[in-house]
């Protein structure tokens, strides 16, 4: 379910030298990049309770060397030239890509940026690629809460790398992004593992100063949506310019796979998480609903297909073979239906599909065989009305002829321009033989003392209400009574009565907030202050950057309005957007263009009370004063 987030906001040169010169010029603040890569992999011994079997090293690498490494490891994974191409075909013929859309073009621009940094098992080194730009560190909000978290962007790297390189080395993770004889589902729910397990131990990382880690989080999928370039190195625009079934392919094992790893160690700890790697999730499925991995594991159901080119004639080629899985299914009729919903609820009692297109020859055209089961006759019953609408969108806007029949808990699908290859292709069908993956639960090894000892003090201080440990307000705040200064970016703020409870150190949905204040009265209602760098000509603007977010992640959210004003003597732009979000929510951003820095407000409330409670956030923003 989408969610909006209105709390606030998550080398130098070409290699000419040797790599001991190189490797001088990455940018590790006070210390060598050795002995932070040291500090790193201790710290990320302690709170993952794992150890690192071999040292790891830091090497730059040229474009070209990454570029070798990063198609060796798309070849591991099963993504060729070949099988993009096929993935293409059929996504076309689904609706899903335009016809002028590369698929293998994508690729390899996602992996130009996927290879900024990349950890090597074989070698026990992490490469950072030099030239290069960290995806997603052109966004204000991140480079804003790394600031606030202390770490640089070479840094964020290493930290980044070491935290796939450490379960890599104690579960040999990396047989998990090894396509061999998987299908395509099972790969990306495999990945979703190693990607997931890596992603929560960089988050428990950033926060380690917080005294919090992935468990405290208030909405641990929001956040790391927002810094989903910087996870999956693939920046912003490029995703969003991406068919919504392409980019869920890139992000699933990094933002869902983060989601299924927290389940997982909201249940059993650190142990359960270790023992996946014995019995990895096998669809898609299991990752979307973990309590199909943990509880009652539901294994997804093999489906094969007789062969189809007798039938069909010596000119049927088949361009594609593969399962789409409950993610696949749920894209497509997310796409042709219009509603989220209602695609999460029809995909939702998958058991198993299998998927083949075959090329008819010139005239006759295509051909799509879609075979699926479902848990229940109920959820049949329900993917097969969802599927009519569907795919009778689909042959309204591509043109076509449909064939949906259902077979008590299976339900058939067949697509294409020839009527007659429909039915010749729905006797054959009859032949199918299905068979359910055997797949062993995980086995729990005893607790591990130091991950046990960290969780249990996060769980007793989210039961107590008492944070493990609090920012120093006089690190940068004067405060006097409802007066609040901030001593590094210079500027006075006041709370217009005290109904405003303020917290200068907030994990928000979208960056780390350097002001917040909470109404007493109406819970959810806030206010909130960032301090941004001007952007220089060319940069994204931090409110655009903010907006941006908004649309991507919550599709229901709209600009009601927009205007440009004048507040402190600064020039000003305020941005509304309405939405839901259980009940209706309104957001106001105001952004404050001072000389060198840029001052952004987020007001957000029920829409019920914006109105009334706009008096008070205007006295909020109107009190703002620059100091000399």
């Amino acid at each position: 379910m989408k969610r909006f987030p209105f709390i606030c906001y998550a080398l130098c040169a070409v290699l000419l030298c040797t790599a001991h010169a190189a490797r001088a010029e990455f940018d590790c603040g006070d210390e060598t990049c050795g002995k932070r890569i040291q500090v790193i992999s201790a710290v990320m011994e302690l709170l993952r309770g794992l150890e690192f079997r071999q040292p790891v090293s830091l090497e730059p690498q040229s474009p070209q060397q990454a570029r070798e490494k990063i198609l060796a490891l798309r070849e591991r994974e099963g993504m060729t030239i070949a099988s993009l191409s096929a993935l293409q075909q059929v996504y076309g013929v689904m609706g899903l890509v335009d016809a002028g859309f590369d698929l293998n073009a994508t690729y390899a621009e996602v992996n130009s940026q996927h290879a900024r940094s990349m950890y090597d098992a074989a070698g026990g080194k992490v490469y950072i690629t030099e030239p290069g730009k960290t995806p997603g560190w052109e966004s204000p909000m991140v480079r804003k809460a790394m600031e606030a978290l202390g770490l640089s962007e070479i840094e964020f790297l290493i930290a980044r790398e070491l935290a796939h390189a450490l379960p890599a080395q104690s579960f040999d993770s990396g047989a998990l992004f090894d396509a061999g004889g998987r299908n395509s589902d099972q790969a990306l729910a495999a990945r979703s593992l190693a990607n997931g397990d890596a992603v929560m131990l960089l988050v428990d990382f950033l926060l380690r100063h917080t005294g919090a880690n992935s468990l405290a989080l208030k909405n641990p999928g929001l956040a790391i949506a927002q810094f989903a370039p910087s996870v999956n190195l693939v920046n912003r625009p490029t995703l969003a310019g991406l068919p919504e079934a392409v980019r869920g392919r890139i992000t699933f094992p990094y933002v869902q796979g983060y989601d299924f790893v927290l389940a997982l160690r909201q249940s059993g700890g650190w142990p359960l998480v270790n023992a996946a790697y014995q019995s990895p999730p096998m669809s898609t499925e299991q990752v979307l609903h973990p309590e199909k991995y943990l509880e009652q594991r539901d294994v997804p159901v093999e489906i094969h297909l007789p062969p189809m080119e007798d039938a069909l004639g010596g000119s049927a080629v088949k361009v594609f073979d593969d399962v789409f899985g409950e993610l696949g299914l749920r894209v497509f009729l997310e796409h042709w239906l219009n509603s989220d919903a209602e695609a999460e609820t029809a995909a939702a009692g998958w058991g198993g599909d299998h998927v083949v297109l075959y090329h008819l020859g010139d005239k006759a055209g295509a051909l799509l065989i879609l075979y699926t089961t479902w848990d229940s006759t109920e959820d049949a019953i329900e993917f097969s009305s969802s599927a009519e609408r569907a795919f009778a969108a689909l042959s309204a806007s591509r043109g076509g002829a449909v064939n949906i029949q259902r077979l008590a808990r299976d339900v058939i699908v067949l697509y294409g321009n020839s009527a007659n290859a429909l039915n010749t292709v729905a006797t054959t069908l009859l032949r199918t033989t299905k068979q359910p993956v055997i797949a062993p639960p995980p086995m729990v090894e005893s607790l591990d003392p130091d991950s046990a000892f960290f969780d249990e003090q996060i769980f007793y201080s989210m039961l107590s209400q008492v944070p493990p440990r609090k920012p120093d307000l006089s690190k940068n705040w004067r405060i006097s009574g409802k007066t609040y200064e901030h001593k590094q970016y210079k500027y006075r703020i006041k709370a217009p009565n005290d109904n405003w409870v303020f917290q200068p150190f907030t994990l928000g949905s979208q960056v780390i907030t350097e002001f917040t204040a909470f109404h007493k009265g109406y819970v959810g209602s806030e206010i909130t202050l960032e301090s941004f760098d001007r952007p220089a000509p060319g940069e994204i603007d931090p409110l655009d950057d903010m907006i941006l977010f908004v649309n991507q992640q919550m599709g229901s959210f709209e600009v009601v309005s927009e205007r440009e004003t004048k507040i402190a003597g600064l020039p000003a732009r305020e941005v509304t957007l309405k939405g839901v979000l259980i009940l209706p929510i309104t957001a106001r951003y105001t952004e404050l263009l001072g000389k060198d820095q840029v001052f952004v407000f987020t007001a957000a409330t029920a829409s019920y009370l914006f109105e009334k409670l706009v008096p008070e956030f205007d006295a909020f923003i109107e009190s703002f004063e620059l100091l000399n």
